[in-house]
């Protein structure tokens, strides 16, 4: 349905929005006219997705040769700095927005990086402490201003790529051959053993108590990556990347549909004017202020620009949307490696360390 809606609209294609997301949201409609005309609340298995995010990151691993490894790893300690910067600068503004139209200083952590970067489960968490310092009904705000996140990385991050990239001028577009259908079934049944080795290991580690614990699809990711090396090593001579570049493809647009298709409108409409007023400030901030520090340590070249979309969209989103934002990018102008692979670690790893201190920092001070 999605590719549908991008073949008869045009301005999807042209600023390359990633058409899972308008299946999805159609989802999401018709499942909140169930919901408003009585019909009862749709729920969505939500295990497939962790299945489809664990071997769509199993399959970065693997398309991933020592090179490209070590230019990931350079930009990933940048970005993680402006995810940083990026954070402090959600909850400053947010509780001074909120001071500002008298609403709880709370409200603005809320409406900050504790929903927006952090993601819906982070808000609930954090909940009961915003509740604590004032502000009621604090886990539907969470929950609602995260589903607003959500929606603006989907609409904004790869508009925003998409001016930078024509801007640097646009790169001609991949050549796709044939992909051999032997190859893709060895391929997927390689991407199924590591991603369900990486559940496996996942689960191990936190049984024997490692903390922070290490999400599933990062040990399928780091699996990967393993497999890779050896690969290389041995001689390299099964691994076809172009077909796992297409396997991708196809796991990010299964993987974000799956995420769209789970907001709950209801919860997104029951925003109040104040939350609705911080969040769209907030939104735009956050989008000008990453395009202005990825640039500002990148430059104007491919991969930052990709990079920009896949930071908006964790600065603001979830996983898929970062997936999403850079896959439709790589589809049309050709593959970023290396953000493709440095983007998703810091936004669902290294983020995820330094994310929850922020949120303390913030909360302490308007404690005092």
């Amino acid at each position: 349905m999605g590719e549908f809606l991008r073949r008869r609209l045009p301005a999807l294609a042209r600023h390359n929005l990633p058409s899972p997301v308008f299946s999805g949201l159609i989802m999401a409609v018709l499942a909140w006219w169930w919901w408003w005309s009585g019909g009862g609340e749709l729920v969505v298995d939500a295990g497939l997705r962790g299945h489809l995010q664990n071997l769509f990151f199993a399959c970065i691993g693997l398309s991933s040769n020592g090179p490209t490894v070590k230019g990931a790893a350079a930009r990933a300690g940048s970005l993680w700095a402006i995810a940083i910067a990026v954070s402090i600068a959600q909850n400053a503004v947010g509780i001074a927005l909120a001071l500002m139209t008298g609403a709880p200083a709370a409200l603005g952590i809320a409406c900050g990086s504790a929903s927006l970067m952090e993601g819906p489960a982070a808000g609930l968490a954090y909940a009961a402490r915003f509740e604590a310092a004032g502000l009621a009904g604090a886990g539907a705000i969470c929950v609602s201003a995260s589903a607003f996140g959500i929606i603006a990385a989907s609409l904004l991050g790869n508009p925003v790529a998409t001016r930078l990239i024509r801007k640097a001028g646009e790169p001609a577009a991949p050549a796709l051959g044939p992909t051999p259908y032997a190859s893709a079934g060895l391929h997927l049944a390689v991407l199924v053993i590591l991603a369900w080795s990486g559940l496996f290991s996942s689960r191990a580690l936190a049984g024997a108590g490692l903390r922070p614990a290490i999400p599933p699809y990062i040990a399928a990711l780091t699996l990967g990556l393993a497999a890779r090396a050896l690969h290389d090593k041995a001689g390299g001579l099964t691994l076809h990347v172009p077909t796992l570049r297409r396997l991708g493809a196809i796991l990010s647009s299964l993987f974000l549909a799956h995420a769209m298709m789970d907001l709950r409108l209801e919860q997104l409409i029951a925003l109040d004017r104040r939350s609705v007023f911080i969040l769209a400030v907030e939104i735009g901030m956050t989008v000008i202020l990453t395009e202005r520090l990825i640039r500002w340590r990148m430059g104007v070249e491919y991969e930052g620009a990709v990079a920009t979309a896949g930071s908006i969209g964790f600065a603001l989103g979830i996983t898929p949307n970062v997936v999403a934002n850079m896959t439709v990018l790589g589809r049309r102008y050709g593959p970023a490696p290396e953000a493709m692979l440095a983007v998703p670690i810091v936004g669902t790893f290294l983020a995820g360390l330094s994310g929850p201190l922020v949120v303390d920092v913030f909360l302490a001070l308007i404690k005092r």
